[in-house]
């Protein structure tokens, strides 16, 4: 391995040379050498340190890049998935058939798919298939309930209010989330119904549809009825490494209504309204891991 791949390092020894001992900042190389290495494909390279202490209060360590056995993935074996689709679980893999075997792809893989939120608990087990030198991996997960169904009644001075809505994390059992309610009161009445796809025809970007509706009457009080309806689209995607763009584009429609006793203000507002919004946010995640970082 060519000096020239690991050149950012020098910087980050150049800064601990004789500051105070962290094993944090010792993990922190070590995964930024396993990165390096995975980055330049040394796909059969693990990392390790030895620490040695010197001058009774000082340490020197060694870093060594060691040979792994070359072994490839034969075959990835799923269980306990009754109502997630294969594919759910198969496109959180980093590590797949026929790749070469590494274990910080693959220990990136079980944590992608913990991340879910869908499985109460993911095991995992690694044995030789019949030509020795590669693997066989058996993925078993335990499905949870990730369903909710809410209802609510209220009354006061105010007036009265009932809400219900459904709520779903894996809907058709394609880690879909779903969030559909509605509410009603003595003067407004209120829907919503959202989608999000994290991945959206196996193209690795997710899409979120919102389509919701609002009607508020206050005519017998304050002499003036709206009406807004509309809809959202948008999109995310990691555009660069731990870079993550979202995009999302709104429409709404919207109408105010006005009776002789609305104040003179809302007289004024009195019409159709179109509202177009285009939104966009730029994500930098530097979580060493989605699951449980530390």
């Amino acid at each position: 391995y060519l000096n020239q791949n690991f050149t950012e390092l020098e910087d980050v020894f150049d800064k601990l040379a004789g500051k105070e001992y962290s094993i944090k900042l010792i993990k922190d190389i070590k995964n930024k050498l396993d990165s390096i290495a995975l980055r330049k494909e040394f796909v059969f390279v693990d990392t390790k340190y030895k620490e040695i202490i010197v001058e009774k209060n000082k340490i020197n360590v060694n870093f060594y890049l060691d040979d792994l056995e070359k072994s490839y993935v034969d075959r990835i074996n799923i269980f306990g998935n009754f109502i997630t689709e294969e594919k759910v679980i198969r496109n959180s893999l980093i590590v797949d058939e026929g790749d070469p075997f590494n274990k910080i792809l693959f220990d990136k893989s079980i944590n992608n798919l913990k991340t879910r939120g869908i499985f109460k608990t993911v095991k995992s087990e690694i044995k030789h298939s019949q030509n020795k030198e590669n693997k066989i991996i058996n993925i078993t997960v335990d499905e949870k309930p990730t369903g909710e169904i809410f209802a609510g009644v209220g009354t006061g001075t105010g007036g009265s209010s009932f809400s219900a809505g459904i709520k779903e994390k894996n809907y058709l059992g394609k880690a879909i989330t779903l969030d559909t309610n509605f509410a009603i009161s003595d003067d407004e009445l209120r829907g919503k119904f959202a989608v999000v796809n994290p991945n959206f025809r196996n193209s690795d970007r997710s899409l979120n549809t919102t389509i919701e509706s609002t009607v508020s009457d206050f005519m017998t009080t304050s002499g003036y009825k709206t009406t807004r309806t509309g809809l959202s689209l948008g999109t995310g995607f990691e555009q660069y490494k731990d870079t993550y763009i979202n995009f999302d584009i709104s429409n709404y429609y919207e109408k105010l209504i006005t009776s002789d006793s609305a104040s003179q203000i809302k007289k004024k507002q009195e019409g159709d309204y179109f509202e177009n919004l285009f939104q966009y946010s730029i994500t930098l995640n530097k979580l060493n891991q989605t699951f449980q970082p530390t």
